[in-house]
């Protein structure tokens, strides 16, 4: 007969598992709701304004009410590919990335493109009741600037005094905000949705104080991460390490190959090659690349391939160009379908020079998924890609 077991309830689980995204950007709950552009439509909103509590609001005085909170988001940080809010763009304070960022820009032959890739991308909050639909009450917003806020600004700035669109978030007499979004796409991704027009009409219904209780604290949601917090996520290190970051290596010259000795020293596993930015190198994945970044590490760096796409490699799967190339792969260490050169076992070396190389598979989408190689296009390409969850989605916002 066998032993009774103690039966196990799945009820403490259910209620303390956090279910659904968690953002690291803004403190909400279950309990919020967003509102949500998902398509091409015409969205009708009232804006409420909500009660600036604090000095933490840089364009908002104490005690205003205020229609938006604007803040600043880095994107796709560390191996979870995070969104962190910019203190040194929002609050003023320290940020690492942004000191990272222009650390980058004193070295004239730093790739542009990486550098304007750690830039901060403008983001608005705002509390908002869907006219179509009062029932779900105060709303929460999580835009882009550059797909709403923008136009916004260039429509109340340009309006006549009489029209007073400059007071359309008033609780009394405000105006309702008459939205047309329209789709559009980066390079054939996913689709985005940008405000193609504004208009303002007459409330149908006036708004007394007692909507302020309703609103979101939109100061109190945005959470402005510590510095050391922010680091160790781009860095990708423990939270107790306090390493500080290796500035990236100026561009050298690729050494001249030098003529071989009859005694030449072979490579042994415990030597490191050095790579510095601007050698040209083999990718045990990608053959002939050329070195862009060098990560704070020392052990990723990111390559230009052959095919203008730029990749993430580790240390230990980038070889300096050989001087004896393989006749079968040409040095790419690879045949033709992907598969490692047999001749020269994937070293890329003729088999008489062959060098040391591990034996395992390809790790590039680790690699890559370990930092991150999808964002590697300008600010206006990551203003276009738009999270609609209420929080990230690790892509372009």
């Amino acid at each position: 007969m066998s032993k009774a077991r103690e039966r196990v309830s799945a009820r403490n689980r259910a209620e303390n598992h956090k279910s659904g995204f968690q953002s690291s950007a803004l403190a909400t709950d279950g309990d919020v709701t967003f509102f949500k552009v998902t398509k091409e439509e015409v969205r009708r909103m009232d804006f409420i304004p909500y009660l600036v509590k604090g000095d933490a609001n840089p364009e908002w005085p104490k005690g205003s009410l205020a229609y938006e909170r604007t803040y600043y988001v880095h994107k796709n940080v560390g191996a979870g590919k995070e969104t962190f809010v910019c203190a040194a763009k929002t609050s003023g304070k320290r940020c690492f990335i942004c000191e990272h960022r222009t650390e980058l820009a004193k070295d004239p032959d730093q790739d542009e493109k990486l550098i304007k890739s750690f830039l901060p991308k403008e983001r608005q909050l705002f509390n908002v009741i869907d006219v179509e639909d009062r029932e779900s009450g105060v709303q929460l917003w999580d835009y882009s600037y550059h797909l709403f806020g923008k136009k916004l600004d260039t429509e109340v700035k340009n309006s006549d005094d009489d029209e007073e669109y400059e007071f359309f978030s008033d609780l009394e007499n405000g105006l309702t905000l008459r939205v047309s979004f329209e789709e559009d796409s980066f390079g054939g991704g996913r689709p985005f949705y940008t405000a193609a027009s504004i208009g303002f009409k007459k409330r149908d219904k006036n708004y007394t104080e007692e909507i302020l209780e309703e609103t979101h604290d939109l100061d109190d949601i945005i959470i402005i991460p510590k510095y050391e917090e922010l680091k160790a996520a781009f860095l990708m290190l423990d939270e107790d390490e306090d390493s500080e970051p290796e500035k990236a290596e100026p561009r050298r010259e690729k050494p001249k190959s030098q003529k071989k000795e009859t005694t030449e020293k072979k490579t042994t596993a415990s030597e490191s090659p050095v790579f510095a930015v601007g050698y040209d190198v083999i990718a045990l994945d990608y053959g002939l690349v050329t070195i862009k970044e060098l990560h704070p590490s020392g052990d990723k760096f990111r390559v230009l391939a052959s095919d203008g796409e730029l990749h993430v490699v580790s240390k230990d799967r980038l070889k300096h160009v050989p001087d004896s190339p393989c006749t079968a792969c040409q040095g790419w260490g690879r045949n033709s379908k992907g598969g490692k050169c047999v001749p020269c076992g994937g070293s890329g070396e003729q088999p008489e020079n062959k060098a040391t190389f591990p034996d395992d598979e390809p790790q590039s989408g680790a690699d890559a998924d370990s930092w991150g190689d999808d964002d590697w296009t300008g600010e206006e390409a990551t203003e276009g890609i738009v999270d609609e969850s209420g929080g990230d989605d690790g892509g372009w916002a």
